[in-house]
């Protein structure tokens, strides 16, 4: 393979691929736009919630700085330190951390959108490994999400991380917290499942692409094989089923976000999502019952 036929395999393989997907079920491509429409109104609310946020949390340590005799960046270079802290300083550390973390769910909220997009993109590409890695990664955003709004303190930290040591040491001091939300979000399976196949160098990373003969093995660049089409729908049948999963941890996340019709898009887009496990069953009926075994965020009586 040469430099430009990487390029033209990625050029070909979108078009393509979402041609499939629609011969599949129509639906499906109107879902992902649903998908990006619902990351999208998200935005706005988080950021309209925010702005107020961060505007009433700003005026708090502007008092507090004046009451000191100081600026607001002293203010906040003193609380960024911990040097020459007074009584004073402790009493605007609360609104410090606030908008702090703030910040930090604001990116993160960002990061996850991108890690979707990428995905998603990988997915029309018929990458399916590299978009489990995705998948893996918004679990991980979610259980970070979900740790900060527990305590703002880690929102700070995690703007602080420049260095290796310093993530290793983050790493180290969050991963029980991170990990027990991904749990409590049913995203545990989607962290060890991307870890596994995408993360580490595992056979489940190849399987899809590799091709054995009697006297010799090859692995293909992508992830789809023409007489599997099964392979390649269940993966993004189980995407979009983990974005019903991030859709409602976000509710969790953000309680100060308020959006009346958000719980009504996620209900739509959920029963959309159910419809398309229900093709996958009657069109691949075996292939379906043996990967259910597999796939524990597969609809089953107890989906929401």
């Amino acid at each position: 393979m040469k430099l430009n036929d990487l390029l033209a395999v990625d050029s070909s393989a979108p078009t393509d691929s979402i041609e499939r997907l629609a011969r599949f079920d129509p639906s499906l491509p109107p879902l992902f736009q649903m998908a990006l429409e619902m990351f999208g109104l998200f935005d706005g609310s988080m950021k309209a919630a925010f702005d107020e946020i961060v505007s009433e949390d700003s005026e708090v340590l502007r008092q507090q700085a004046e009451v000191l005799g100081i600026t607001g960046e002293e203010l906040d270079r003193a609380l960024s330190t911990g040097k020459g802290v007074t009584q004073g300083h402790c009493m605007a550390r609360p609104a410090y951390l606030r908008r702090r973390a703030s910040f930090a769910r604001a990116t993160i909220f960002w990061l996850l959108n991108r890690q979707f997009l990428w995905g998603l993109t990988d997915l029309l590409r018929m990458r399916l490994i590299a978009a489990d890695g995705y998948r893996r990664l918004e679990a991980e955003s979610i259980g970070l999400l979900l740790t900060i709004q527990a305590d703002p303190s880690v929102g700070d930290r995690w703007l602080r991380v420049k260095t290796l040591d310093e993530g290793k040491e983050f790493f180290r001091d969050t991963q029980g917290s991170v990990k027990e939300s991904i749990r409590q979000v049913d995203l545990a399976f989607i962290y060890d499942h991307g870890s596994a196949v995408a993360q580490h160098v595992r056979i489940a990373s190849g399987v899809l692409g590799l091709s054995f003969a009697s006297d010799s093995i090859e692995l293909q660049y992508l992830d789809v094989r023409d007489e599997d089409p099964f392979s390649h729908i269940l993966a993004v049948v189980s995407f979009l089923t983990t974005q019903i999963k991030v859709f409602l941890a976000l509710s969790q996340a953000f309680p100060e976000v308020k959006d009346a019709m958000w719980i009504e898009r996620v209900r739509s887009f959920t029963e959309d999502v159910r419809h398309l496990w229900q093709r996958l069953d009657a069109q691949f009926p075996e292939q379906s019952r043996e990967a259910r075994k597999e796939v524990p965020d597969a609809f089953s009586e107890g989906t929401p």
